[in-house]
């Protein structure tokens, strides 16, 4: 299953195939406040991938930036 780790917190959190970074910290009990309620439309999620780019589906039109 793949991992995901959020810094500065240290925190790591599992992911299933296809299931959003959002999704995941929320099931795992994280959540980030949006004013979009986590479409990915207002950017106030937006986190840097260090490593594992090879790992993610393709950015949806909201993603790049």
């Amino acid at each position: 299953m793949p991992q995901i780790t959020v810094l500065p917190l240290g925190v790591t959190i599992e992911a299933e195939r296809g299931q959003t970074i959002m999704d995941a910290a929320r099931a795992a009990g994280y959540y980030w406040p949006t004013t979009c309620g986590g479409k990915g439309e207002c950017t106030t999620c937006a986190g840097l991938i260090e490593h594992g780019l090879e790992n993610l589906s393709p950015m949806g039109r909201y993603e790049e930036f």
